[in-house]
């Protein structure tokens, strides 16, 4: 029997997720991880998907929810 405590399963699930995102090869995209939902929780985010758009110093300029497309990312950001 092998005990895993709450921090490292939620540790092989951000290993996880960083590896599945790898592998999707997306050029010239951050992806940044809030472990702890603060960002989420300041945003307001009510579902998935989601997208928040920060500023350099990492505040949150705007919340758009829904699948967004290349050109509406685009959009968003200018």
């Amino acid at each position: 029997l092998h005990r895993v405590d709450r921090r490292q399963r939620q540790m092989c699930k951000e290993t996880e997720f960083i590896q599945w995102y790898k592998g999707l090869n997306y050029k010239n995209t951050t992806v940044l991880l809030d472990e702890k939902g603060e960002v989420l929780k300041r945003a307001k985010v009510l579902g998935y998907p989601s997208n928040i758009i920060l500023d350099g110093n990492l505040n949150i300029v705007k919340t758009l929810p829904g699948h967004l497309t290349a050109a509406q990312i685009k959009g968003a950001v200018k």
